[in-house]
């Protein structure tokens, strides 16, 4: 009985779908030892690096054993000198691991409850009005640093000056905030609340 699995190797420390030799052996009826000595002549042949997939299984009496997981291409060069019934076996097991995988890899989607949606929308709303600049609070300094520009806000008009446009907004534009903005009796544009009783 396996009571621990030291890794060794970076492939098997990775998210990478690999094929332990256990699994070869299994599915190509063949012992562990021949499939770890063909694993071995092969990748050796090949010039591949052997610790990249290598674990050490430690059993509950102090043993252990070197178990190499495969990626799918080291996999597909040990099996293609195996018989075509094995091929076979070896190439479904790959295409369930590799489905396997892809279902992992799907971005799991939660439903949220109606009322969350609503709140969420109702704070979206709220951020999008905060710095759209038509929105209320933007809405009048846009309209003053026009109006400070010489042009009417609503109508995209030349204006004499500031003064005339607040004197006479009411009749520029019946939606015009007049109550918002006035002038002093020293000329001067301050808001309606801030002006003194003279």
């Amino acid at each position: 009985m396996t009571t621990s699995i030291i890794t060794t190797g970076a492939i098997a420390r990775s998210n990478i779908p690999t094929m332990s030799s256990l699994e070869i052996a299994r599915l190509t009826d063949k012992t562990h030892n021949n499939v770890l000595r063909d694993i071995r002549n092969v990748l050796i042949q090949a010039e591949i690096d052997l610790l990249r997939f290598e674990q050490i299984e430690k059993f509950a009496n102090n043993r252990t054993r070197v178990v190499y997981n495969l990626p799918r291409l080291e996999c597909d060069l040990i099996v293609s000198g195996y018989s075509v019934k094995y091929r076979w076996s070896i190439i479904q097991r790959w295409h369930e691991l590799e489905k396997q995988a892809a279902q992992r890899s799907l971005p799991s989607t939660t439903l949220l409850p109606v009322e969350q949606i609503k709140e969420l929308q109702i704070r979206l709303d709220r951020l999008s009005n905060l710095f759209n600049p038509l929105s209320q609070p933007f809405g009048d300094v846009t309209d003053i640093s026009r109006l400070l520009r010489g042009r009417c806000p609503r109508l995209n008009k030349p204006v004499p000056s500031y003064v005339n446009v607040l004197d006479t907004s009411a009749e520029i534009h019946e939606n015009w905030p007049t109550w918002k903005f006035h002038v002093s009796p020293t000329k001067k544009l301050a808001p309606k609340h801030e002006l003194e009783e003279v």
